[in-house]
C-alpha cells in the first residue's frame, strides 16, 4: 500500500524537505486533468536525479509519481490506471 501514488508522494516529499518543485506541463492521469511537479534534489549524493508526481487538479491527490534515478533511467513509476473520487455512501461514514 505504500506505493500508491498519494502514499509514495507525501513520504517522498516528506524526505525531500526544502529541495525547490518546479511545475510541469498538466498530463492526463486515469482519465483526469492532472497538474505536475518536478522536484531536484540538491544533494549531489542522492540516487534521485528527479521526482515528478501528478495530482488531480481539483482535489490535490497524487495520481502518478515517476522516479528517475541517478543514472537517468526511470527507477520508480506508481500510478492509478483510473479514480473515482466520491463520497461514501452514509452507511459507510
Amino acid at each position: 500500500a505504500d506505493l500508491v501514488p498519494p502514499e509514495l508522494a507525501v513520504r517522498l516529499l516528506r524526505a525531500a524537505g526544502t529541495d525547490p518543485v518546479s511545475p510541469l506541463p498538466t498530463r492526463r492521469v486515469a482519465g483526469v486533468d492532472a497538474a505536475g511537479l518536478l522536484l531536484v534534489p540538491r544533494d549531489p549524493a542522492t540516487t534521485l536525479r528527479r521526482l515528478s508526481i501528478w495530482a488531480d487538479q481539483r482535489t490535490g491527490l497524487p495520481l502518478a509519481v515517476q522516479i528517475i534515478g541517478s543514472d537517468g533511467r526511470p527507477a520508480l513509476s506508481s500510478q492509478f490506471l483510473s479514480v473515482e473520487q466520491s463520497r461514501p455512501p452514509a452507511a459507510t461514514r
